[in-house]
């Protein structure tokens, strides 16, 4: 290794089931708390109005489109670390992370700069056929929001490196503070508080209120991983600036991965932006509905998210460590666990959909569109499952491109123009992207399946 720091296998070949879920709890876990602060923060902007809940969504899937230009950069580095960490080069890996964290740094202050200045005549881009308040709202949202997209650059990439190398605990730890912090403020900040007695008096600011929560948060959220990655223990341990010098050799390997990635990303989050813009045309009813959704279903989308992390850093570790058949072991067993809970999830979600949705708003319209559409949606899960466990596990190897293929194909040639064709000619307006979303999940993770079981992704080079 050159550094004498020694390397821990990840997996134990005797207990597959072990290792997945020593790595996949932690990420689980995470997202519970980011979830159930998701889902309190969407109820808090829901009780604004429809149209406060329709400006956020849009607002914040315009800010994932915009975050695909680092995805070069942290998908790239992370799939590197946990390959690099997985042969032992722990310098190499520090140095992945640092070169990533200070050009994303650098690039994403530049970015919020300009799209800060720029805030009205880009929602108005692609959402001008909006409602009018739903425009105003989404301005403020935007304009707010941008003070904390550098902070959440920072959190991401070091968040994901240190997955790479097998830390999902101090990731998971972040999350529970900045989320923490998140929904204290937001409460504060959206209803604000009146306490003559005491002399305190925080005027009530609704979706501005909401914007200076998640800004704050976000900043506070990238502040604590630098900190955590100066002071912290393990392989990435590391002072991010000082000393610091480009490396072109390593960004070159960085690239060959993140840039397919990135890529991928445009796609996907190009065509969520896209449905977006399609909803805005519908009606700000289908928009609501679209962010209820999407906040309830995310209860069984957790499982999922955290083993498909743990798919792509145990076959990310164990390819470097020259055990392919290992880690196709280890994939099929992520997939098997995510698919089983999430399914048992969906079936809880199905049942109580009424009472779901009538925590987040009182709208008859959106009620009732809201409850056909989680149990639609709840019929895709297990499709979705094999979708994101069977990517993160295709990306650890390095098989970037084959999944921005089937992003396109699903996305763009399914979602998008199902969901133009069903609203058209089959009238079912706000349930439209919903059943897109379940042809979508189905056709790409045959695709998925099909590809990880010929395994050519285990001989790829990183």
């Amino acid at each position: 290794m050159g550094t004498g720091e020694k390397h821990l296998m990840l997996i134990n070949e005797a207990n597959l089931r072990k290792s997945v879920l020593n790595l996949a709890i932690p990420a689980v876990l995470e997202q519970v708390l980011v979830m159930v602060v998701g889902v309190i923060s969407t109820m808090l902007v829901g009780r604004l109005g429809k149209e406060a809940l329709s400006a956020v969504g849009i607002v914040n899937q315009t800010i994932a489109f915009i975050l695909v230009l680092s995805v070069a950069l942290s998908t790239g580095s992370t799939v590197l670390v946990a390959r690099l960490i997985g042969e032992g080069k722990h310098n190499d890996a520090r140095d992945a992370m640092r070169q990533t964290v200070v050009l994303g740094t650098v690039c994403f202050v530049a970015v919020a700069i300009v799209c800060r200045a720029q805030t009205e005549s880009i929602i108005r881009l692609f959402f001008g056929a909006a409602d009018p308040e739903v425009i105003r709202l989404a301005i403020i949202y935007f304009r707010i929001s941008m003070a904390g997209l550098p902070f959440l650059l920072l959190n991401s990439i070091i968040s994901g490196n240190m997955r790479g190398a097998g830390n999902m605990k101090a990731p998971m730890f972040i999350a529970f503070l900045v989320n923490l912090l998140n929904l204290g403020l937001g409460f504060l900040l959206i209803f604000g508080l009146d306490l003559p007695v005491l002399g305190i008096r925080v005027p009530a600011g609704g979706v501005a209120g909401a914007a200076w929560a998640v800004s704050i948060s976000r900043a506070f959220g990238g502040m604590l991983s630098v900190l955590w990655i100066r002071r912290g223990e393990g392989p990435l341990k590391t002072s991010l600036i000082a000393g610091f010098r480009l490396n072109l050799s390593l960004l070159g390997r960085i690239g060959h991965v993140g840039l397919p990635a990135m890529m991928e990303q445009v796609i996907m989050q190009g065509g969520f932006l896209m449905i977006q813009v399609v909803l805005a045309g519908q009606g700000t009813t289908s928009m609501a509905v679209m962010q209820i959704g999407n906040s309830v279903n995310s209860i069984a989308f957790i499982p999922t998210w955290g083993f498909g992390l743990a798919a792509m850093t145990l076959i990310g570790q164990t390819l470097g460590e020259g055990r392919p058949e290992v880690a196709k072991r280890a994939g099929k067993e992520a997939n098997k666990m995510a698919v089983v809970i999430s399914t048992a999830l969906s079936l809880v979600l199905f049942i109580f959909a009424p009472q779901l949705v009538g925590i987040y708003t009182a709208d008859p319209e959106v009620l009732s569109v809201g409850i056909v559409a989680i149990r639609i949606f709840c019929a895709s899960q297990p499709f979705l499952s094999v979708v994101v466990v069977l990517s993160g596990a295709l990306r650890g190897a390095g098989d970037i491109r084959y999944v921005m293929l089937t992003g396109l194909v699903g996305i763009w040639g399914m979602r998008l123009l199902l969901t133009l064709a069903f609203h058209r000619f089959l009238g079912l307006g706000a349930l439209s992207v919903w059943v897109a979303y379940t042809v979508d999940f189905l056709v790409r993770s045959t695709m998925y399946m099909i590809r990880f079981n010929k395994g050519k992704w285990m001989t790829i080079k990183v």
